[in-house]
């Protein structure tokens, strides 16, 4: 765990941000930018969003992360973090917390209002999912619905920011399929929810292929690499130099770095791999 919590939610936290410093600051000392995403249960602390206590809590918690390293690094450098949701909130990997649709609307707010304590400057978007269409991906849909005209937990005031909108949406062997699905995705996002026709639009996770952890020998060799510029240059060419296109489209990133498993050294694996192997089984 980068935090570790002492006490009980709803009865007042203190943390231990040791390890969190520690990852941060060797980001900076390689002039790199963290996606900052907002999840995880410090200590196993946090267990339900529809708790009250516990909203609160989250919020201060993620105002207290803000504000340290606002302090820490300034204000001009943590305002181009890109904070976002926890990942992937339609598949249901919640560290033990139990997350309902209104809680994961709670849990949103908490981060919003966090941030905004610390800076109004901070931005934060999500959900960071698959975005099936409607009305698979529930809370994906969901997050949209509130955030044009939900009811902040917080202010009660109607609608929540939303400063990008995060998909993920990889390909299947072909690499022009990551780029149809955005466009699919963006374009009922834009007849659902009209308010967010012109918002940035973050694909952090366009990995060539779903399943980092399938072998496949053109992960291995230069064949990985000439994938990811074309996926680039298709975006660049079809979509970015498109004038006819409305698509705010502001960020293209890939998958987590994941340890390959036994025997699996090269051909298991994501785009920023480390080559040391996962003594685990999958």
């Amino acid at each position: 765990e980068l935090i570790t919590a002492r006490g009980s939610a709803g009865q007042g936290l203190s943390y231990n941000f040791t390890h969190l410093d520690r990852y941060l600051d060797l980001l900076r000392e390689n002039q790199l930018l963290p996606g900052f995403e907002l999840m995880g249960s410090p200590s196993k602390r946090f267990t339900n969003f529809e708790d009250k206590k516990q909203v609160f809590e989250w919020k201060e918690l993620v105002s207290l992360v803000a504000r340290r390293y606002i302090g820490r690094y300034g204000l001009s450098h943590v305002s181009k973090w890109n904070f976002e949701t926890w990942n992937e909130p339609d598949h249901h990997d919640f560290d033990n917390v139990s997350m309902t649709v209104q809680g994961f609307l709670n849990y949103y707010d908490a981060c919003s209002e966090g941030l905004r304590a610390a800076s109004p400057a901070l931005r934060l978007g999500g959900p960071g999912d698959s975005f099936h269409p409607w009305p698979r991906s529930p809370l994906c849909w969901g997050l949209l619905g509130h955030c044009q005209n939900g009811t902040n937990f917080f202010t009660g005031e109607s609608g929540v920011r939303l400063d990008y909108i995060s998909l993920h949406k990889k390909g299947a062997g072909s690499s022009i399929y990551i780029l149809e699905q955005e466009k699919a995705t963006v374009q009922q996002i834009k007849q659902l929810f009209p308010k967010f026709a012109d918002i940035p639009i973050y694909n952090d996770e366009a990995d060539p292929l779903v399943g980092w952890s399938l072998p496949q020998p053109w992960r291995a060799d230069v064949t990985y690499a000439a994938m990811v510029v074309k996926v680039i240059a298709q975006h660049q060419n079809l979509l970015l130099a498109n004038t006819s296109s409305a698509m705010r489209y502001a960020l293209l990133s890939n998958d987590n770095a994941f340890l390959s498993y036994h025997p699996h050294y090269f051909t298991q694996r994501t785009l920023t791999a480390r080559f040391q192997v996962n003594n685990t089984r999958p």
